[in-house]
């Protein structure tokens, strides 16, 4: 038996646990334009540029649109190498 196997701090072929104190990637806009693509599926914001959503915004573009809506902040999130908006309306 191979000396890493033997003193390895979990048996050889189980599954090891993923920390979850790695910190997101993650930050808030609040100021600046939100403005949101025709398309409904991309943001532009003021520091990165254009962003796709991870939900389709066309509901949300409507009721901007409509003035029943406004867009009080962007969340941009860091996922799987991806970047990703969410709004708070």
């Amino acid at each position: 038996m191979v000396r890493a196997y033997r003193f390895a701090p979990y048996p050889k072929g189980a599954l090891r646990i993923k920390s979850n104190r790695k910190a997101l990637l993650a930050c808030r806009f609040t100021t600046g334009t939100i403005r949101v693509g025709a398309d409904g599926r991309q943001v532009t914001l003021p520091r990165p540029g254009t962003i796709r959503t991870h939900e389709p915004t066309v509901r949300l573009l409507a009721c901007v649109h409509a003035g029943t809506a406004r867009i009080l902040s962007a969340t941009v999130l860091h996922v799987r190498g991806r970047w990703f908006a969410s709004f708070q309306a």
